[in-house]
């Protein structure tokens, strides 16, 4: 199957072939059936010549009517079809018929288009010929496809003939059309022998039917079939491929077949070896792996045995293209530790190590380990081979763990007996809230004690011996008396017990026996009135001799265990209790020697099912100093207790889980500083982590904000609360965060601050919100103020420039009728130069005001820039030295010419005014830069990118900061009277942010002012300009000028009449409507005001290009709010200009579209 694909290409593009040829045939009979339908059609006289052609007919060859009409037919055929156009005529004439035939034609781009034609002879009643007619189709494309079929056919037939595969096409009864010699080759036959055969003639009789049947079934289903046998010990594979035609019904069947003797061997070599490493794979808990990293950050698992299922709940296949499934199971907390190990040792090549959890549909939360060894592809990606192992279990243990050491950490705090651990020095490392109540120290005070501080009776050394005795008999029991804080003693009762970790450590407990002596003393006065107590209390007390025979009992304790009406003095404690759980008798056993046994909390289930929690003791009771008489047990059921610590427990989890969800930074902090509580919002919003942050006094100010920090801290110790004070702090990485405080102290029930809460919300974004809302505020404000100005300047244009119109106009005319070196000629230059700047000005208004035409087009500033410096440089002072750095390299623009050079103009101009009395330097400078959106933040509608920078620096006095903000108003300057209109730095202004750009100013006083122009880089190249002929061109065609000034009218009839035009003036629209009417071939062309009462310039010339569509019509306007350049052509206005008029440019421009409108550039005579 090596030729497979090339196989499949040619019979794709053979079947594209063979549908556009039978489309095409189709077209032609339809063509045929339907002879003057919508195609292109010609028309011919008698002679051959061209009487009428449709737009299909023209389109097709490329030809205007004007071009055509008249000529001779066999103009437009190649001369070899010039006979055989001639053998048709002698047809036509001869038969009365339709009659059909294929005919080449020569389009106008001198390419060839074949047609096929169907003709029709039209006579006159005698019989004689007058015309005929002629109906195309374009059946080029047909005969094209043909010969590249015709190729095609060639090339596959070459490479079916070099494949070594047999390939053969057959038809649906299995007989065959094509075979390569490969086929006839393997059954030992020619190829012609083959062609024409059922295939299934040169097989075995058993193989002839199942090839003969798998024909059958591709036929029927249209799907390719595969089938396999074995002959002479080799073995075939044949592809069967159904060829269908448009319908979907199969007409053909194409067979490949191919020796796989070697490739089956190979199969079951590896097959054998799949097995054996899925057998492996199976037997290794979790899951066996390759992971492949590619270079664009793709990623899949190649390899992975079934165990991932149990791991991912994932198949193989799922993952073996991507790795997406996988990553979607990982924890979110994990997911970017994960991706970055996995970075790490594609990087350094080392082992990859790590724990993760992951989330699955079925399972939940589990927890995994892996380990990888990676290895680097010659693609520059990553492949590793590693194990994934459940650890759920395990880390379930260790959570089971930590909750059992938090939950007994719970107890030893609760417990109303004293607890602390001493080291073997003696020293106190840990002691419970118990012992803090008893001796009156606080935790601090009494981690840095050791026992003999707290121990009254036993010396140093007494202490030490006592220490060498515990650690060798592993506990002891004994009573003591220990000093409190404020120097009292109290009797102590106090069990140690040696444990051989972290070095050694002693866990003592105390009883404080100072209650009991005294219980002991009073006792002996008032037995009754203690029974009498005993009676009363929350705890059942029941009293047991030596041999564990009931002494006395409470009421509350027969109550407590079901024995209430039940004599049981005298009776054994284990004959009323037979089923007595082993775990007493042991207490009991240990209490007869002496000990003192207790618990806390000690679950135990009544009769009738349900659960209690009791605290219980159980200690000896003494006939005389040193002769036990039995024990005492207090039982006190405390479930009620029991259930209301798990409800604090469960409350305090809910209230920390709520400070978690909080969006607000929720902080406390002790009274020295240091961080008690740090939740998500704060690290999110300072950027350290809880871990980071607890017990450390952190720094969310720098150093400027130390002092400030300070003295707000000497406030909140003083007890003051504060609310939504407003703080500029730091982030962990030192970006400065805006936030909003509030605090209030925590104090304890004797007014003592412990602690001082804070919340804190991060108002960084809302105050760059409110700084970007002042910032457009005043950008609108700036804008209102344009465009009002831009409403005035649209208001005076069109007059204005009527004004100057008449000036300039009949100045022109005026210096033509005098000699050029007379005096009067050059007074008149004078009112030229001064009308075309009061022109200027009205430019400069309507640029400024952003209601001029300003056409755009992309340039290379470098050179305006040079320009404008050689103008400069002729009138500026020797005192003013200019200095100019243009970069070459400098990219292209896209703006009007004329407007950087206004910009160029106008910014020296202010830097030459700023230095005119002390001199100084003028610096230009032209470079390239990029902004991006955080550059821009304070330019919102400018977008990033490439800019031209234009730099304007002067060393003048500077700009004073108090007006630094109104420079860019209009009419503002500080000029004296006669130095400036306002408008300079305005219009500058409006120029450079209608070209999409910016500026900026950067000025210190007594240190110059620096204007920098942003101009958006352009893509586009800049265009070759010719230069214009010096002349006016002239004519002699006639003209029809329309414009309500009567002045204007007059001096543009003048103007056109000296060079050469015949001009009729019109100063009504409606009248000149009226004489167009009348008239319309009378006038070559019309030249018409906008602005006209009545009849606005392009109403009219509407109006009268629906009369004559060819009109040459130009529209002139001093300013007009309702049409533009753009509109005004795409009404059918030839061309279009700005007031006021020259006679050059109206000159130029009446003869482009004269001379347009005839299809030629040469000027009338």
């Amino acid at each position: 199957m090596e030729h497979a694909a090339e196989f499949a290409l040619l019979r794709a593009r053979i079947a594209e072939l063979e549908a556009a040829c039978a489309d095409l045939e189709a077209r032609c009979a339809q063509f045929d059936q339907y002879p003057y339908g919508p195609l292109a059609c010609q028309s011919l006289d008698a002679a051959g010549r061209l009487a009428d052609v449709n737009q299909a007919w023209l389109d097709s060859l490329g030809y205007t009517r004007e071009e055509v009409i008249g000529r001779a037919f066999t103009d437009f055929l190649p001369p070899d079809q010039r006979q055989c156009f001639g053998g048709m005529m002698s047809r036509i004439e001869a038969l009365d018929e339709i009659l059909g035939a294929e005919l080449a034609m020569a389009a106008r781009d001198g390419s060839t288009l074949w047609g096929a034609c169907n003709i029709r002879a039209e006579r006159d009643a005698q019989g004689r010929l007058l015309k005929t007619r002629w109906v195309f189709i374009d059946i080029t494309a047909r005969l094209l496809a043909e010969n590249e079929r015709r190729e095609n056919e060639m090339h596959l037939k070459a490479i079916l003939n070099a494949s070594t595969e047999t390939i053969q096409l057959l038809d649906t009864e299995g007989r065959t059309i094509i075979a390569n010699e490969a086929s006839a080759k393997r059954l030992h036959v020619s190829v012609d022998d083959l062609i024409g055969r059922p295939v299934f003639d040169f097989f075995p009789p058993a193989v002839a039917e199942q090839r003969r049947e798998c024909c059958r079934q591709v036929v029927a289903t249209g799907q390719p079939l595969t089938v396999q046998d074995e002959r002479d010990g080799i073995a075939f594979e044949a592809y069967l491929y159904p060829v269908a035609d448009e319908q979907g019904v199969v007409r053909r069947i194409a067979l490949f077949s191919m020796d796989i003797t070697r490739r089956k061997a190979m199969e079951r070599q590896l097959a054998e070896s799949h097995a054996l490493l899925a057998n492996l794979a199976n037997q290794v808990p979790g899951v066996v792996y390759q992971y492949r990293l590619y270079p664009d950050g793709r990623s899949c698992f190649p390899y992975a045995s079934p165990g991932i299922w149990n791991i991912y709940e994932v198949t193989p296949e799922q993952v073996r293209e991507d790795a997406a499934p996988v990553f979607d199971r990982l924890h979110p907390a994990d997911h970017d530790r994960v991706a970055e190990a996995i970075l790490a040792s594609a990087r350094t090549l080392e082992t990859f190590f790590c724990e993760f959890k992951v989330i699955l549909p079925r399972q939940g939360l589990r927890w995994y380990w892996s380990q990888a060894q990676p290895q680097r592809l010659e693609d520059g990606g990553t492949l590793w081979h590693g194990i994934i192992s459940d650890i759920t279990a395990r880390k379930q243990a260790e959570e089971t763990l930590r909750a059992r050491e938090h939950y007994l950490h719970t107890i030893l705090q609760t417990s109303v007996e004293g607890f602390w651990v001493l080291d073997t020095q003696g020293r106190v490392v840990e002691v419970n809230n118990a012992y803090l109540a008893m001796t009156g120290y606080s935790r601090r005070e009494i981690l840095r004690l050791s026992i003999s501080d707290l121990d009254a009776i036993e010396s140093p050394d007494q202490i030490a011996v006592r220490i060498q005795r515990i650690i060798a008999n592993g506990s002891e029991l004994f009573e003591s008396r220990h000093r409190r804080k404020d120097g009292s003693l109290f009797p102590v009762e106090v069990s140690v017990t040696w444990l051989d970790e972290e070095g050694g450590r002693m866990v003592c407990f105390c009883r404080d026996l100072s209650e009991r002596k005294r219980a002991e003393e009073a006792l002996r006065h008032s037995h009754e009135l203690m029974r009498h107590l005993i009676e009363h209390t929350n705890s059942g007390v029941a009293v047991h001799d030596r041999n564990l025979r009931y002494v006395y009992v409470s009421q509350r304790y027969l109550e407590m265990y079901g024995l209430k009406g039940r004599d049981v003095i005298g009776q054994h404690h284990y004959d009323i209790f037979p089923d007595l759980p082993e775990k007493w008798r042991d207490v009991h056993r240990q209490v007869l020697t002496g000990k003192t046994m207790s618990a806390k909390r000690d679950p135990y289930v009544r009769a009738d099912g349900t659960m209690e929690w009791t605290r219980w003791e159980c200690r000896p009771w003494y006939e005389s100093p040193g002769t036990i008489g039995g024990l005492i047990v207090y039982t006190e059921v405390i479930t009620e207790q029991v259930l209301a610590e798990e409800a604090l427990r469960k409350s305090e989890e809910f209230q920390r889980a709520l400070i978690d969800a909080s969006p607000l930074a929720i902080i406390s902090l002790d009274p020295e500083g240091q961080v008690l509580s740090w939740n998500r919002a704060a690290e999110r919003i300072f950027g350290w982590s809880e871990k980071e942050a607890l017990g450390q006094f952190l720094l969310i100010g720098n150093s400027e904000q130390a002092e400030t920090l300070a003295a707000l801290r000497t406030r909140i110790l003083a007890g003051e609360t504060l609310s939504r004070l407003e703080l500029h702090l730091c982030h962990k990485d030192g970006s400065p965060i805006v936030v909003s405080l509030s605090t209030a102290p925590i104090r304890n029930p004797d007014g003592e601050l412990i602690a001082i809460m804070s919340v804190l919300e991060d108002i960084s974004e809302r105050k760059r919100a409110e700084e970007e809302k002042k910032l457009l505020a005043v950008q609108l404000q700036q804008a209102q103020k344009m465009e009002a100005i831009g409403t005035l300047a649209g208001g005076i244009a069109h007059d204005f420039n009527n004004l100057l119109g008449v000036i300039i106009g009949y100045g022109e005319i005026a210096k033509e009728a005098l000699p050029d070196h007379s005096t009067t000629a050059r007074d008149l230059e004078k009112i030229l130069e001064a009308g075309e700047r009061a022109a200027d000005l009205v430019k400069q208004i309507l640029a400024f005001g952003r209601r001029a035409n300003v056409e755009k087009i992309p340039l290379e500033p470098v050179h305006l820039v040079k320009e404008a410096v050689k103008l400069l440089r002729a009138t500026l002072p020797s005192t003013i030295t200019i200095r100019q750095q243009l970069s070459a390299r400098t990219g292209t623009i896209l703006a009007d010419p004329t407007q950087i050079h206004q910009i160029v103009m106008n910014l020296c101009t202010n830097a030459f005014h700023a230095m005119e009395q002390t001199g100084g330097v003028l610096d230009i400078t032209l470079a390239e830069c990029e902004r991006d959106v955080q550059d821009l933040l304070y330019h919102p509608q400018v977008r990033p990118g490439k800019f031209v920078v234009l730099t304007v620096a002067d060393t003048g006095p500077g700009i004073p900061p108090e007006i630094r903000d109104k420079i860019f108003e209009p009419y503002f300057t500080t000029k004296g009277v006669g130095k400036g209109t306002g408008l300079g730095l305005a219009i500058v202004h409006g120029i450079v942010a209608d070209t999409g750009g910016f500026i900026t100013c950067e000025s210190e006083p007594g240190q110059g002012t620096a204007f920098h122009v942003f101009l958006p880089a352009h893509e586009a190249s800049v265009p070759l300009q010719d230069k214009a002929a010096d002349t006016s061109p002239s004519g002699r065609e006639r003209i029809l000028l329309v414009d309500d000034e009567a002045m204007l009218a007059e001096m543009g009839k003048t103007m056109l009449e000296r060079l050469g035009y015949t001009v009729i003036s019109q100063t009504s629209s409606l009248e000149a409507l009226a004489m167009f009417q009348q008239r319309p071939r009378d006038f070559d062309a019309v030249i018409t005001d906008q602005t006209m009462p009545s009849l606005t310039g392009i109403d009219l010339a509407q109006r009268m290009l629906r009369i004559r569509p060819d009109l040459p019509i130009i529209l002139c306007t001093g300013f007009s709010s309702l049409v533009n350049e753009q509109q005004a052509k795409a009404c059918g206005v030839r061309g279009f200009l700005m007031k006021p008029l020259t006679k050059k440019g109206l000159a130029e421009l009446l003869r482009r579209v004269l001379d347009e409108g005839r299809g030629t550039s040469a000027s009338a005579p």
